[in-house]
């Protein structure tokens, strides 16, 4: 991955909370939706300062995990993409299958 350890940890975070919120019964668009660096902070993040978690929005926005808009140098508004979704789905179906192998490799 072409991510910084961080920025990936806090998309890591940011989809399995929409993950918990599609089998909540949320609708994909409002599961979507994560509001401010601040209260991702407040919510996921609580061991990082607002002003890193902007960094990693950016990095994750300049490739086109995450829809943010941006005022101040601050993310009012963070959206994660249907990119970021795809691939993580991808990436979670590989390592089940990567486990599933090695599992039966086993016996």
């Amino acid at each position: 991955s072409d991510l910084t350890r961080d920025a990936n940890k806090l998309l890591h975070a940011i989809y399995k909370a929409y993950k918990e919120r599609i089998e909540s019964g949320m609708d994909i668009d409002q599961a979507v939706r994560f509001g401010s660096t601040a209260k991702i902070q407040s919510e996921f993040f609580s061991h990082a300062t607002v002003s890193s978690i902007d960094h990693w929005c950016k990095e994750l926005s300049l490739r086109q995990y995450l829809d943010c808009m941006f005022a101040d140098g601050e993310a009012y508004y963070v959206c994660l993409s249907d990119k970021a979704i795809s691939e993580l789905e991808d990436e979670l179906k590989n390592n089940i299958k990567g486990i599933f192998n090695a599992a039966t490799q086993l016996i």
